[in-house]
């Protein structure tokens, strides 16, 4: 296969858009939404955190069902753009109907709404986005590619991340339903042009002999040396992260008194560094390799967690100058870690096909999603038991400095995980290791 044109990255990388915004708005803004922090809350706080967890968990085990469906499914256009075309738009609406709970105060039937919308949106997220990313392996066998490809994709991923940022600001202007109409459109005009422009080429169809049985295949999968390190230390850090991304609007709002857009003031800098930071990710992937740029991005963000429980602690600024420098620290070593995990995974199913002869791109980013969704739950969670330390739903500041301790605890397990990551470059060429070492703990 030969090298990819510019436009077909672009319409491929646009999918990011849908893949990072309206999950970065429901980690941030849910609890928010249900939760205040205040005597407002429309729903007791440790019950969200369950709900939240359990639409979650949900979500996580469906994943790896619609990935092995995905690839082993066979239509006149292919495996992956049935469940794209048809999940857009259930996933635009389930995500508008979540933000519009029925009852303005504490009530049992907000409990119920948010029971059946929550898992329904977090159902139809894998059904668009993991057969989308399924397609990455099969667009170009090419390592450049792939790292530029990614590289794009990560680019849509940030400016998915720059509206998220502006969130504080859309929800003071026109409130939830603007805010969440605004998401909605933009999970449609993400994947849209994918769904409808792209055409597979590769692995279309799938042999008879080819199909498995979803068990045995997730555990072919979980066998993968590789892969485990790789799913292991990346779910552990997205864990930390999405519980500091949670505590920041309570941050801000509790702790500093100020408004929701103050949010925004706080996310832009990080995003100005990620940005200015993307172009050297390449270089540094050609110079290092992506074991070392992406276990050295993971180190950072653990130390970056750490930093936040000293928030308005040391003796120097005032505590919103000591938020804005910890936030765009933190978005040094999280452009390496934005841009890297799905060329690193496109390696590992190279791998697996090297050992196997079988393509399985969809059942690697499912059985990936399943493990990092559910821990997504348990950050949700986490949240809510350790913030929640005062009254039964209000948000303590020891909380919160508890919060960031466990998340920066979690983003160094995470180093120690994937440091053991076996697959190295050599010269631009992929190197794998002996098959028989493929058991090895």
């Amino acid at each position: 296969m030969g090298r990819m044109g510019a436009g077909r990255k672009l319409i491929y990388g646009m999918g990011g858009l849908t893949m990072s915004l309206p999950d970065l708005v429901f980690m941030q803004w849910i609890f928010i939404r249900y939760v205040p922090g205040d005597e407002n809350a429309l729903v007791p706080a440790r019950l969200f955190g369950v709900l939240v967890f359990s639409a979650r968990v949900i979500g996580a085990v469906a994943e790896p069902l619609i990935g092995h469906w995905s690839d082993n499914c066979r239509t006149r256009i292919g495996r992956r753009l049935p469940f794209i075309r048809g999940g857009m738009v259930p996933m635009a609406l389930c995500f508008f109907l979540m933000w519009t709970p029925p009852v303005g105060h504490l009530h049992w039937m907000n409990a119920v709404y948010a029971l059946v919308l929550m898992p329904a949106y977090l159902l139809c997220f894998p059904t668009v986005v993991t057969p989308y990313l399924a397609l990455l392996p099969e667009i170009t066998t090419d390592l450049r590619d792939r790292v530029s490809l990614a590289t794009i994709q990560a680019a849509f991923v940030m400016i998915g991340t720059i509206l998220f940022a502006s969130m504080g600001f859309v929800l003071n202007m026109g409130g939830w339903l603007v805010m969440a109409g605004f998401v909605a459109a933009v999970i449609l005009i993400g994947i849209g042009p994918v769904a409808w422009t792209t055409r597979e080429k590769t692995h279309a169809a799938v042999a008879d002999h080819d199909r498995s049985r979803l068990l045995p295949a997730i555990l072919s999968a979980l066998k993968n040396r590789a892969f485990r390190r790789l799913v292991g230390g990346t779910a552990m850090v997205f864990f930390g992260f999405n519980c500091v991304l949670a505590a920041l609007p309570y941050w801000v709002t509790i702790y500093l008194e100020r408004d929701k857009d103050t949010v925004t003031l706080l996310m832009a800098p990080f995003l100005a560094v990620t940005m200015v930071l993307f172009a050297a990710v390449g270089p540094l992937v050609a110079r290092f390799g992506k074991y070392r740029v992406f276990l050295g991005s993971i180190l950072g963000i653990s130390i970056c967690l750490a930093l936040f429980s000293c928030a308005g602690v040391v003796p120097w600024g005032d505590p919103l100058t000591q938020m804005i420098v910890l936030v765009t620290l933190l978005g040094v070593p999280m452009t390496g870690f934005i841009a890297l995990p799905f060329a690193l995974l496109a390696d590992v199913i190279d791998y697996d096909e090297k050992l196997t002869g079988r393509r399985r791109e969809a059942l690697f980013f499912a059985v990936q999603g399943t493990i990092q969704k559910t821990l997504f739950g348990c950050a949700g969670l986490t949240f809510s038991i350790v913030a929640y330390t005062g009254e039964a739903n209000t948000v303590s500041i020891a909380g919160l400095r508890g919060v960031t301790l466990i998340a920066a605890t979690a983003g160094l397990l995470g180093f120690f995980i994937f440091s053991k990551y076996p697959l190295r470059e050599v010269g631009g060429v992929m190197v794998f290791p002996e098959e028989s070492r493929e058991n090895s703990p």
